[in-house]
């Protein structure tokens, strides 16, 4: 997949506003007039996306914000469009709330260090109607956090190339989040 002298091209970046910043009218009319993502980290992020009137499949929803019955909502009633995992136990609550006929979308919380991603990683390949899209990172913020967001691309990449390799699908994201930005 990606050999040494291989390029690799970005034909599109997709920016996520914070939730909490939808309670500015102006920002939440811009949001929902340009299609810009959501990025939903908590069940007041989630309340304050609804009320802006996100429609659902412009958020990302983070698990390991929510509590279980508000997770369970948002695939099973809303149908976001992403759901970020960092667990098994998320991927196991996504699986049991799968709707027929509906497919969610699942990037898996990935860390430097962190084995859990590969458990979380074959749990969605194993869950019905689950779709392992992408990654997504955390970068911790202080003084020089923005030197960490190119090496956890880098990471990713690696990482989903070995996917590829391990099990023949192709990740179309890769999503790097907090020290201030999300990406």
């Amino acid at each position: 997949w990606l050999h040494d002298g291989d390029t690799v091209s970005f034909g599109e970046v997709e920016l996520a506003v914070p939730a909490q910043e939808l309670g500015d009218h102006a920002v939440a009319k811009w949001v929902r007039d340009h299609g810009v993502s959501v990025d939903v980290r908590t069940g007041g992020d989630l309340t304050a996306a609804i009320a802006a009137g996100i429609h659902p499949i412009r958020m990302t929803v983070h698990a390991d914000g929510l509590i279980a019955n508000e997770l369970l909502f948002c695939t099973a009633n809303l149908g976001v469009g992403r759901v970020v995992a960092t667990e098994t136990e998320h991927v196991e609550l996504l699986a049991a709330a799968a709707v027929p006929h509906r497919r969610q979308r699942v990037l898996v919380g990935f860390g430097f260090e962190s084995y859990a991603a590969d458990d979380a990683i074959a749990a969605v390949l194993a869950g019905p109607r689950l779709d392992l899209v992408g990654l997504h990172c955390e970068i911790s913020s202080g003084e020089n956090y923005f030197a960490g967001y190119p090496a956890a691309v880098g990471d990713m990449l690696i990482e989903m190339a070995q996917i590829h390799r391990e099990h023949g699908i192709v990740l179309t994201r890769a999503a790097v989040g907090g020290g201030g930005l999300v990406f």
